[in-house]
């Protein structure tokens, strides 16, 4: 977690950066604050609703509020991503409250 609600003043984002083990994935989940995923090294594939596209280093991938997404590492080595949601949430509460939906 790089920022999150409350971490300053008043920002309107959250930003995370997550490294995803070869063969490993993100479960496929929704939460209403919109997203943006920007692969930093790796290759995966990303499910954003019903659409599926393979991503490679420098790609984006955009998260309407509410989308089911999810993305998973397909190649040998470890896939690193930064993501940013607005507006800001605690990904602790949403997951320990059920908001973010498998």
């Amino acid at each position: 977690m790089l920022l999150q609600d409350g971490d300053a003043g008043d920002s309107a984002l959250t930003i995370t950066w997550v490294e995803v083990a070869p063969g490993a994935r993100q479960a496929p989940h929704q939460h209403e604050p919109e997203q943006v995923y920007v692969v930093v090294s790796g290759q995966g594939r990303m499910r954003i609703a019903h659409e599926e596209r393979d991503l490679e280093s420098g790609a984006l991938a955009l998260v309407p509020s509410g989308a089911t997404h999810g993305i998973t590492n397909t190649g040998d080595e470890p896939l690193v991503y930064v993501s940013a949601a607005t507006p800001a949430f605690r990904v602790t509460e949403l997951y320990d409250t059920g908001e973010l939906r498998r």
